[in-house]
């Protein structure tokens, strides 16, 4: 049959042949390594080729596109890097936003994949308290008035680690 199912081993999981299939008869399983491949029901196929044309393995030109900019970011504080699980340009590009009046968010999941968003507000700027680095280039200082705000499973837990941090220096695990 002419279907997504003769690309084999060259898939790269993306779901765009399922996404796209009218008849709904192609679904995504997991081989014995966890990598996705489509799995096409061939009595429902009316072979119209939908699946072929959206495919990134089988259409590498009209997948590629070439960046128009691209942006490179370091930190050059050696003790900001030994620190960081991302070389310190996490912390020193939410440093820099933060100086110039933005905002700096993020998201973090629990044990059950529930995406939980912390906040804190302090002088009319917020930033996402999941993060320790982006809790300390918020530049917090002793008398500050914060507001702390939490959604997701662990929100109570969550507030209550983040007020015991920020009110005793001491550490908390959630």
């Amino acid at each position: 049959m002419e279907n997504i199912s003769r690309i084999k081993e060259k898939c790269v999981g993306c779901k765009s042949c399922e996404q796209s299939c009218p008849k709904h008869c192609i679904s995504m399983g997991e081989n014995k390594e966890g990598f996705w491949y489509p799995i096409v029901d061939e009595k429902n196929c009316v072979e119209c080729g939908k699946c072929l044309k959206t495919c990134p393995a089988e259409n590498i030109e009209q997948h590629r596109n070439m960046p128009q900019t691209v942006w490179a970011w370091r930190n050059k504080n050696d003790a900001d890097i030994m620190k960081s699980a991302s070389g310190g340009a996490a912390d020193s590009a939410a440093k820099a936003v933060l100086q110039m009046g933005g905002v700096v968010y993020g998201a973090a999941y629990d044990e059950q994949l529930a995406v939980s968003h912390i906040e804190i507000e302090s002088e009319g700027k917020n930033i996402n308290a999941k993060s320790l680095m982006g809790i300390m280039a918020f530049g917090l200082k002793k008398g500050m008035e914060v507001s702390i705000s939490a959604k997701g499973t662990d929100e109570k837990a969550a507030v209550d680690c983040i007020s015991q941090f920020l009110t005793s220096n001491a550490e908390c695990a959630m």
